[in-house]
């Protein structure tokens, strides 16, 4: 048996998901809370099968945690132009959704988001780096309701073996080889916990199918953009960003009008760079060319 790569993102959402003690588990790990999660309901455990060809949709993990506000999870393998713009949007939009209307500004709770990096954000940091919001000089906290928890898997390797700490155990799980993982059962039940669901999921043939799927198409999107970034190499580097957002629109969108070719091909780099960045966050091509 092919055990499921657990950083493929439709793996790692059925993981969590599936498995409450998991997903608690995963929490307390990265997010010092200021109390014992009493409950937690994951609020969109779903998987958008007829959109699995889409690598615009994102398949986040977003749970409810009585007390404590929201956290929402995600893995995320590769860093595109745009990454942390829509990361921040992510939250601000989960932020802004807790408020109906007439409701206090004091009933807003925190918003956690962890996010598991397959590339480096920045290779200075540490592989857990806490992002909030301070004072540039003194370092006093704005507000503690904005958390961004980067958890950057390529740091796990240089990390000492001596490092047990539970944030480090869920990287190396993550990364491990299925040898490695056997070692890690042996050192902490909830990583034999992990484990023993990880093999149970590749065992289940629906889950296999729905992986399967979902590995085709990253490796046709890998395949596109080194097409499309060998171009920019042969093209020059506005026109190369344009052949790459042209392929991105494609993709999210299905066929691109000539007409709107044609936009994006006589753009200027810094509306290329502009819609780049706003790619995710847009719900239609003219919706993006008016930006």
């Amino acid at each position: 048996m092919e055990t499921l790569d657990p950083k493929l993102d439709v793996v790692f959402k059925m993981l969590l998901t599936r498995n409450e003690p998991l997903l608690r588990a995963m929490i307390e790990a990265v997010l010092t809370l200021p109390g014992p999660i009493t409950s937690l309901q994951v609020v969109n455990p779903e998987l958008p099968k007829e959109q699995m060809d889409d690598k615009s949709v994102v398949l986040d993990v977003r749970v409810a945690m009585a007390g404590h506000g929201v956290v929402d999870i995600e893995m995320q393998t590769r860093m595109l132009l745009g990454t942390t713009s829509r990361f921040l949007y992510y939250w601000a939009r989960e932020y802004a959704n807790q408020l109906a209307a007439g409701d206090s500004y004091t009933t807003l709770h925190p918003v956690y988001s962890v996010l598991w990096l397959g590339d480096n954000l920045h290779a200075d940091t540490p592989f857990h780096s806490r992002y909030r919001v301070a004072e540039g000089t003194k370092g006093r906290l704005f507000s503690d309701n904005l958390q961004i928890h980067t958890l950057e898997l390529k740091k796990v390797a240089k990390l000492p073996a001596s490092n047990q700490d539970a944030d480090v155990d869920w990287g190396r799980f993550l990364t491990a080889s299925d040898e490695e993982r056997r070692v890690l059962t042996d050192r902490s039940p909830i990583m034999k916990t992990a484990v023993d669901a990880l093999t149970n999921l590749s065992l289940d043939p629906e889950a296999q199918r729905i992986a399967w799927e979902r590995d085709r198409n990253e490796r046709g999107w890998r395949h596109m953009m080194g097409s499309a970034r060998q171009a920019g190499h042969e093209e020059g580097q506005r026109s190369g960003r344009a052949a790459t957002l042209i392929l991105l629109l494609a993709t999210k969108f299905g066929t691109v009008a000539e007409e709107h070719r044609h936009r994006v091909e006589a753009a200027d780099e810094a509306t290329l760079e502009r819609w780049c960045a706003a790619i995710f966050a847009a719900e239609s091509i003219d919706d993006l060319l008016r930006q």
